[in-house]
């Protein structure tokens, strides 16, 4: 998981505006249970959704393993998950937030906000294409304080 997304931010650093900053916090050290081409689409996709919707954007990278709370709600709803270690991975920005009148389909193919700045409508869908083959879980927040994806994703090996 920290390699993927080590690379991942790192790429992303050299190629998005330098108005747009990017916060790592990784606090967990696992083994991953998935193709690291996977995650690293993944957060290519949710960063640039976050700077895009802000040029001035604070976007925030965290790793770390749910709370006990969140841990027993997720293996309660989901069999798949049951006697699993499980990481969280998490995206925030500071912008604008989704609207609410797109929000139930932020998911679809080809949905764009961004008619003049070239936008493709593709950057979610493929991130729950991802997340849908893997089995992993995903949550989105918005608020007009900013936006969160939350990833729950199983891992192999202990905390650090």
């Amino acid at each position: 998981y920290r390699q993927a997304i080590e690379e991942a931010v790192t790429t992303m650093k050299i190629l998005i505006p330098k108005s747009v900053t990017i916060i790592k916090e990784i606090d967990l050290l696992a083994d991953a249970l998935f193709q690291q081409d996977d995650v690293q689409v993944l957060l290519y996709n949710l960063i640039t959704n976050a700077y895009q919707a802000k040029s001035d954007a604070t976007i925030t990278v965290s790793l770390t393993t749910p709370s006990a709370v969140m841990q027993a709600k997720i293996t309660e709803g989901a069999f798949i998950f049951q006697n699993k270690k499980l990481a969280l991975i998490q995206v925030s920005d500071n912008g604008p937030g989704i609207d609410k009148s797109i929000k139930d389909q932020i998911f679809t193919p080809f949905l764009t906000t961004r008619k003049e700045e070239g936008g493709t409508g593709l950057g979610l869908f493929i991130v729950s294409s991802i997340v849908k083959r893997n089995s992993w879980l995903m949550e989105v927040t918005s608020s007009k304080e900013g936006t969160t994806f939350s990833l729950i994703i199983p891992i192999s090996s202990k905390e650090s």
